[in-house]
């Protein structure tokens, strides 16, 4: 992005006051391979970044503006774990001392993930945003996210067990929603112990949603 088209630096003075960091957003790939009903991915096949060129905007950010924590605003990540190895390994080569967040889903945090987490967490990574949507089986499979309520808390987990901080998103209002369903999410949300924002669903066009 061309930086020096906006004022980047009454940006960062806003992330400072509200989360105490001097954060700015990368995004490092676009698209999504899942079909979840909700959503309206910029493609289903996914793009990406090589690992030099987004580290190197990472080091273009902290030396130009001071920042000290990036935010990244793909749709997901953690999905080519070999590109995700390697953002790692390159960040520890240069010691950026920066910390980051970025979003992922359930399906893709396994048991044998644990070790890049905690890759991760040594190149930086201080929270993983879960994308949980909902503690009712019957609302996740209305969502076609192709996971379970115990497959969302396991991933928590192993976030966890990484040393890494995990918070979670849920998303009120898909056809069939009610307040049962709604409890789930509460309830799920108190019992794993998860800092979780909700949202209202706001149908966007093209996404299988919409055209209830």
């Amino acid at each position: 992005p061309y930086h020096a088209a906006f004022s980047v630096p009454e940006y960062i003075n806003i992330q400072k006051r509200i989360t105490g960091w001097k954060t700015m957003p990368i995004v490092a790939s676009r698209g999504c391979p899942f079909l979840c009903q909700f959503c309206s991915p910029s493609a289903n096949r996914l793009r990406i970044r090589s690992v030099d060129n987004v580290v190197e905007e990472m080091e273009f950010l902290k030396g130009n503006y001071g920042v000290d924590s990036i935010y990244f605003w793909d749709e997901l990540q953690f999905v080519k774990k070999p590109w995700f190895e390697g953002l790692c390994r390159e960040l520890i080569r240069r010691r950026l001392n920066l910390k980051w967040v970025f979003v992922t889903r359930a399906t893709l945090v396994r048991e044998k993930d644990i070790s890049l987490l905690k890759l991760a967490r040594e190149a930086g990574c201080i929270r993983i945003a879960v994308g949980i949507e909902s503690g009712s089986e019957l609302i996740l499979e209305a969502m076609n996210k192709k996971t379970s309520v115990q497959e969302m808390a396991d991933a928590l987990r192993r976030v966890r067990k990484a040393g890494i901080k995990a918070t979670g998103s849920m998303l009120l209002g898909m056809p069939g929603e009610n307040l049962k369903t709604v409890q789930a999410s509460i309830d799920f949300a108190h019992e794993n112990l998860l800092q979780t924002s909700f949202y209202n669903l706001i149908p966007l066009p093209g996404a299988e949603v919409y055209d209830h």
